[in-house]
């Protein structure tokens, strides 16, 4: 064996051997952590118990949440009803005469009135936690405050006279207790214990024979459709989880108000009255576990008649009908139902009512729970899963394991065809997806086999992922040496299925709802965090775990970025045959969209390279040719032949 070959053995073993370690290195941290497990319960324990904000304090926090938002919605409705009262006094004919004091007979000015108390400071809150000695006092001086600015306001508004257009409301709360004045269609409903509060006079509203759950009557005694304002309800999801809410005068379907709301997300749509001049206005608000305050100004023809309210299930969000198949135990839960009321009729469209003035103000007061708010949520849930699996402890006991080398991550691009990638047997390599189709794959032998392509287990909306077969097959006979890397959304299936031993797979937290790097103008780069999406396996995966490993000096081949998308029929552009490629892909106008000069691809390479850069990564594009030109250029060749870039 000559001396270059004896190096190019030694080099390979030694690559093999760094694989191993980092293996038994997972190994050794996943016993260490089952046999110190109980220790580090207690440590916890210990901590919680000397960091005050662990603990009691915490908690309080948490129990005074709520007390403290009731305090100011109430604030913000009283001051609503004060303002709208000072706007609709009309201006007085002696009130200029009214500021300057008359003087008596006797020339001298009458003593000064008594001022004013003055109006409450306003409290700002800072995201800024007060220290844990000083947390308690703080909430209780702002819950003190928060009463006295409420009183003040509220003998404000009761000494300020109401204008023509505003009405003195009066609330109505249904007794949801006495179960027989409901009448349920296609149902049952019986009263259980709440399993949030602990506490009964919780509605249950369920389909129990499988005929299609239709829903239930309230009727609402002595209020008219004169006299009805607003209707308020605490609904949660029980299975059903589409609600229509009708306001309606009773034994008449001519005469009613409706909106239809999604009992998981908050959404609202369908708000309509048969009244001409009136459509009406809902407002949700999400409570604590899943609950929803729903807030409907139900405007109906004036009419001394009696109303009803109805909670109608749908089986989608804008069905006109009920009708649908019925599953058994499926339903909903009613907490509370109210109902304003006031003497006077309904206001016109030029003098909108005081009650849809307080429910928009009420509403504003109370951060909306945006998309933007609810995707956060779930990363978060997603997040907390992944960390309680384990997953993570593994990625991160291999931060810095290839500290001070170099690594080269392998595209798809058809310019690898003309590449000896062979080349980089002993170096340290990462590859994507459908890399198996390479015909020298085994000589190549990828350290790290990164699987960002959801496609490849079925896509995202698969109810049971499943491994496509082409590219499993291929994978278990020629990737059994590779590091791989998949999504944690997939780890369920794959230990179950044990498609590929455990000790050779590792997981990144990448799931939906994503977040695009090119929209962020950021890239997440801790792990332990959800990746961000990069449109390409290099940059979602493959960039990251690079530099998570130590590696400062990564070489980029095959980067093409050029699918040679002439028109919709046409196969797209890989190294290998299109017909190899067994999976979904990403439909014709979304990749003209995101591959076009200066899309979003491209614009999420120039975050990298900023990004890179900042933490002391270079990267370079060995891409023989494409259109990648963010990062600067090296030939292939010269690269492998030499063992560092010029500083």
């Amino acid at each position: 064996m000559s001396d270059d070959e004896q190096v190019r053995s030694a080099l390979r073993d030694i690559v093999d051997y760094e694989r191993q370690i980092g293996q038994l290195l997972n190994k050794i941290n996943t016993y260490s952590a089952t046999i110190d497990g109980q220790n580090k319960h207690i440590q916890e324990l210990e901590k919680k118990c000397a960091k005050l904000y662990d603990g009691d304090l915490f908690s309080f926090f948490i129990r005074n949440a709520e007390q403290q938002q009731r305090q100011i919605d109430r604030v913000n409705a009283l001051l609503v009803r004060l303002l709208d009262n000072k706007e609709s006094e009309p201006a007085s004919p002696h009130a200029e005469k009214a500021e300057t004091p008359a003087k008596d007979k006797a020339g001298k000015a009458p003593a000064a009135e008594k001022k004013p108390e003055a109006a409450p400071e306003v409290i700002t809150v800072t995201k800024e936690l007060p220290k844990p000695a000083k947390a308690a006092a703080a909430l209780d001086h702002a819950a003190a405050r928060l009463d006295q600015a409420a009183k003040a306001i509220g003998t404000a508004a009761a000494e300020t006279k109401p204008s023509k257009v505003e009405q003195r409301l009066r609330t109505i709360n249904v007794d949801i207790t006495e179960v027989t004045q409901f009448h349920a269609s296609r149902a049952s409903v019986e009263k259980i214990v709440d399993a949030d509060t602990k506490g009964a006079g919780v509605l249950r509203v369920r389909d129990t024979k499988g005929q299609g759950l239709h829903g239930v009557t309230i009727p609402a005694g002595s209020v008219s459709a004169l006299a009805l304002r607003l209707v308020t309800l605490v609904l949660k999801d029980d299975g059903a989880r589409y609600v229509r809410i009708r306001v309606r005068q009773r034994g008449s379907g001519s005469n009613n108000a409706i909106c239809s709301v999604d009992l998981r997300d908050g959404s609202v749509c369908n708000v309509a009255s048969t009244r001409a001049d009136a459509s009406g206005d809902a407002q949700v608000r999400r409570l604590a576990n899943r609950w929803f305050e729903i807030a409907f100004s139900a405007p109906l023809q004036p009419s001394a008649e009696s109303v009803e309210l109805q909670i109608i299930t749908l089986p989608k969000f804008n069905a006109n009908s009920s009708l649908k198949a019925g599953v058994p135990g499926k339903g909903f839960l009613i907490r509370s139902v109210s109902l304003a009321t006031a003497d006077e009729p309904i206001a016109t469209a030029k003098e909108k009512p005081i009650v849809a003035k307080q429910a928009r103000a009420t509403a504003k007061a109370v951060v909306a729970t945006t998309k933007a708010q609810r995707e956060e949520e779930r990363r978060q849930q997603n997040r907390k899963a992944y960390l309680e699996s384990g997953a993570y402890d593994r990625i991160a006991a291999l931060a810095g394991l290839h500290a001070g080398r170099r690594a080269f991550i392998i595209g798809n691009g058809p310019s690898i065809n003309g590449q000896d990638l062979t080349l980089l047997q002993n170096e340290i390599t990462f590859v994507t997806n459908w890399f198996v189709n390479h015909p020298r794959f085994t000589e190549i032998n990828p350290a790290y086999y990164c699987v960002s392509s959801h496609e490849m287990f079925g896509g995202w909306n698969s109810p049971a992922p499943s491994a496509n077969p082409d590219w499993l097959k291929a994978m278990t006979a020629l990737a059994g040496r590779s590091h791989k890397i998949f999504s944690f959304r997939f780890k369920d299936y794959i230990d179950i299925s044990r498609i590929f031993p455990a000790g050779e797979c590792d997981y990144l937290l990448f799931d939906r709802p994503k977040q695009l790097v090119d929209a962020r103008g950021d890239i997440n780069l801790d792990l332990s965090q959800a990746m961000d999406d990069g449109y390409t396996g290099i940059i979602t995966f493959c960039l990251p775990l690079a530099l998570h490993l130590g590696i400062r000096e990564i070489y980029l081949i095959g980067c093409d970025c050029d699918y040679g998308l002439a028109t919709p029929e046409a196969p797209k552009k890989y190294f290998y045959d299109y017909s190899r490629h067994t999976t979904s892909t990403t439909k014709y106008d979304s990749l003209k969209r995101i591959w076009a000069d200066d899309g979003p691809i491209f614009q999420a390479y120039q975050v990298v390279a900023e990004r890179f850069a900042a933490a002391g990564a270079r990267i370079v594009n060995c891409t023989a040719g494409g259109r990648l030109e963010v990062f600067p250029r090296a030939r292939y060749e010269t690269v492998v032949g030499r063992n560092a870039i010029a500083a």
